[in-house]
């Protein structure tokens, strides 16, 4: 029990995260930065104007406007190049590294908290409220989800200077000591909570992308032959574009005399022979059950003496098809094909088209013959 109880605790404050995962926190942080840094440079830029034309209203406090001017001004620096290196690292995409981003968040609420906490002296020593520390805290708990033990450390640290700060000056005598250290034990719960939180979202935006992916291969393929459909059809159009194609249309002869004779499994069996002569001949990536016992494939950039001797290839791999529960039934199959260039997607399928009128002319042919 308290081996469970450590590895649960261990969980809490060193969580499991995968890169992808890690990654996508990452980046969510430094946007979020970037927000941040946006909208405290404008409301300091607002602030300083205030304090430039207050400043020559009353020259008696001409020190103490000389003080805040500074400040500001350096929350406004401080801002402005955070603003940049965030910038930068989102502009790395795929390459954004979990260091580059620790490095950039530990510096920007170190920087933040040492402004926060100078300005907060500066009001602690005139006797009013030091809130511009505690607002730079619930920001960062607010907006920025550091790793749980790393949150945990950055608060510990700033919090604790912050006292010994306060107690160089009064010994802190104004200060209540519980509620601040309870203050800084709420943000790091918090952060903790952050956290977890924002790892939940991402796990669950996985496997909703999981599940898409796995609805949309669904879609796009056929269960019974592994090929694609006519929906994966869709999205490998642009694939063949502007290149020249031999595009073929095939099926079965006599596939439902077969099924009516020996049944749905054994019209299946025959379906996945012949479609699996297709994949070895031509490459599953060219071949498309098109509905029913009809199959299509498109070659791209094959010269006509390849295609004819593919062609002989495949044509013999179908005849020596045999299936024990059809003895003496010999598998043939009809073609309709057409070489051309497809320019675009409409001659693509306008191509797709004559395929099948050949299709249907050498099925005509072949009842003829009879």
């Amino acid at each position: 029990m308290k081996n469970i109880a450590f590895r649960n605790l261990a969980d809490v404050f060193f969580p499991d995260i995968s890169a992808e995962n890690r990654r996508e926190i990452d980046r969510d942080n430094i946007r979020m930065m970037t927000v941040i840094a946006v909208i405290t440079m404008i409301m300091e830029t607002v602030i300083l104007i205030f304090l430039l034309a207050a400043r020559h209203a009353h020259p008696e406090d001409a020190a103490s406007y000389a003080f805040s001017i500074r400040n500001v001004s350096l929350c406004v620096a401080f801002c402005f190049v955070f603003l940049f290196w965030s910038r930068i690292l989102l502009r790395r995409k795929d390459s954004l590294s979990h260091i580059s981003c620790v490095f950039c968040l530990t510096v920007a609420y170190f920087a933040l908290s040492v402004w926060g906490g100078n300005t907060s002296m500066m009001h602690y020593e005139q006797g009013d409220q030091m809130v511009t520390f505690f607002i730079v805290q619930l920001v960062f708990v607010a907006f920025i989800a550091f790793e749980p033990a790393h949150a945990i450390i950055l608060y510990a640290v700033s919090f604790a200077e912050m006292m010994r700060l306060l107690r160089m000056i009064d010994g802190a005598g104004r200060v209540n000591s519980v509620n601040f250290f309870a203050f800084m034990a709420m943000c790091m719960a918090v952060a903790v909570v952050k956290f977890h939180e924002a790892l939940n979202v991402r796990t669950r935006i996985d496997k909703i992308e999981d599940l898409n992916d796995i609805l949309k291969d669904t879609a796009e393929h056929d269960d019974l032959t592994g090929m694609l459909n006519r929906h994966g059809l869709q999205e490998d159009l642009q694939n063949y574009l502007n290149i020249s194609v031999h595009v073929m249309m095939f099926d079965i002869d006599n596939f439902k005399q077969f099924n009516d004779t020996y049944g749905h499994a054994i019209g299946d069996e025959v379906l996945s022979r012949v479609s699996n002569t297709l994949k070895n001949i031509f490459g599953i990536e060219h071949c498309y059950r098109y509905g029913g016992d009809e199959f299509l494939a498109i070659i791209p950039e094959m010269e006509e003496e390849k295609f004819e001797e593919y062609m002989n290839l495949w044509a013999g791999a179908v005849s020596r098809i045999r299936i024990p529960e059809m003895p003496g039934e010999h598998i043939t199959c009809s073609c309709g094909y057409v070489f051309d260039a497809a320019r675009n997607e409409a001659t693509l399928r306008e191509l797709i088209r004559t395929a099948d009128q050949n299709l249907y002319e050498m099925k005509k042919r072949k009842h003829v013959g009879r």
